[in-house]
C-alpha cells in the first residue's frame, strides 16, 4: 500500500491548484484522500480494487466515496435548506 505522505507529495501541485481555484468561488472541497488513507492508502477492499489505474477510482472506489463523503454532505445541505 502506498504511504499517505508519498501520495500527498505526488499530488501537492494539484492540491495547490484546487485550493487556489476553490477559495474565491466558496467551494466546499471533499478530501478524497481522507476516505482512503490514514498513514497508508488503501488500494483494495476485500480483494477488489478501489482504483482502475494510479489516479482514477474503480466503480467500487466511487461507490465508497459516495457513501462516505458525498451522500453525507448532500444530506447535510438538504437539511440546511429545510428540505
Amino acid at each position: 500500500m502506498p504511504r499517505r505522505a508519498d501520495v500527498e507529495r505526488r499530488n501537492r501541485w494539484v492540491d495547490a491548484l484546487i485550493n487556489t481555484l476553490a477559495v474565491p468561488q466558496r467551494v466546499d472541497l471533499a478530501r478524497v484522500r481522507d476516505t482512503f488513507c490514514d498513514t497508508t492508502c488503501a488500494v483494495a477492499h476485500k480483494g477488489a480494487s478501489l482504483y482502475r489505474d494510479d489516479n482514477h477510482l474503480s466503480d467500487l472506489g466511487a461507490r465508497r466515496l459516495i457513501e462516505r463523503v458525498l451522500a453525507p454532505v448532500l444530506l447535510q445541505r438538504l437539511a440546511e435548506a429545510g428540505r
